[in-house]
């Protein structure tokens, strides 16, 4: 029952992952396109990442940014198997980090008005919500 339970943690998480890496791609492309209409174009792509590390506009981005890695480094199958344990407490950070909210955290706020404005990342939230609810 174990190996059963591990079986469909492992594949929760790797749907997660796939399904975070877009989400993550949609919300740096809204967050840019955000940044650029308060404050001008972004001079290329060397800017771009400079502004992407140090900026505060971005910093909420860099929790999934995290949270992918760290779901990377457990899969990592050149690293040891994976536990139980560690694959719950990834999906329970997930879950927490892919929480909307008007209020809370910043992460949250951000997150709850990028899924407001764009129809995409409503889609992949709600896709990463069925995987949870699975």
């Amino acid at each position: 029952m174990s190996d059963e339970m591990l079986s469909f943690k492992v594949k929760q998480l790797r749907t997660i992952r796939t399904v975070l890496l877009a989400l993550h791609k949609m919300l740096m492309e809204s967050e840019k396109k955000l940044y650029e209409a308060r404050y001008g174009p972004i001079g290329g792509p060397n800017e771009y990442f400079k502004i992407v590390l140090e900026d505060e506009e971005f910093a909420w981005l860099r929790t999934f940014s995290q949270l992918i890695v760290e779901i990377d480094e457990a899969l990592d199958s050149r690293r040891d198997p994976i536990k139980l344990e560690t694959a719950n407490e990834l999906l329970d950070v997930a879950r927490q980090t892919l929480q909307p909210s008007p209020v809370g955290t910043t992460t949250a706020q951000k997150y709850y008005l990028a899924i407001e404005r764009d129809s995409t990342i409503a889609k992949l939230h709600l896709q990463i919500k069925q995987v949870f609810e699975a």
